[in-house]
């Protein structure tokens, strides 16, 4: 799996907004909720991959993509951030494997790793990690300085975080000597 993130468009540098470049093909992707993983739904490349998400907004977006095929997980709907979340949706998952998987948080515990603030989407979000085999965090600078309540994801189970490339550099110095790349 390749990501590749561009910081520049049109030859600008681009502060606060990050793109990134996806070649993938043939796999099977869990695709998180929020903002910013709705913003990488919006890249999806039209390639034949199997899609398992939380997000209506991301499943829409993906829906007008030929060669994607779509899991919607179900549940109990968050109204706040249009995702499904609860213990039907941590069922569906149970024997469920996927080749990458790509999660927003609300923030990081320094030491511990990557959280969440929603009780219901710890357990979920938790056993997302444990069936990836690489697992992606998309997190834009102001999460950095956010605790989160839930720890979902320990450092050791992550292998990218994508960034806005303002994460602090003591936040970057800790996830690298972790063996996380920082994108």
């Amino acid at each position: 799996h390749r990501i590749h993130v561009c910081r520049e468009q049109n030859g600008v540098s681009r502060q606060g907004s990050f793109e990134i470049a996806i070649y993938i093909s043939g796999c099977s992707i869990f695709l998180g909720s929020g903002t910013t993983t709705f913003q990488l739904a919006k890249l999806f490349p039209n390639a034949r991959n199997y899609v398992i998400t939380t997000c209506l907004n991301c499943a829409i977006e993906l829906s007008s993509r030929e060669d994607v095929s779509i899991l919607m997980l179900g549940g109990s709907i968050n109204k706040n951030s249009y995702c499904v979340n609860g213990s039907i949706a941590a069922e569906m998952v149970e024997n469920m494997r996927f080749n990458i998987a790509f999660l927003g948080v609300s923030g990081y515990f320094p030491g511990k790793g990557f959280a969440t603030s929603v009780a219901e989407d710890y357990v979920l979000r938790q056993k997302i990690v444990e069936r990836s085999d690489c697992t992606v965090i998309l997190m834009d600078s102001s999460k950095a300085s956010s605790r989160g309540i839930y720890t979902f994801a320990p450092l050791d189970t992550v292998s990218y975080v994508v960034s806005d490339g303002h994460l602090p550099q003591e936040m970057v110095e800790e996830v690298t000597a972790s063996g996380i790349t920082v994108l």
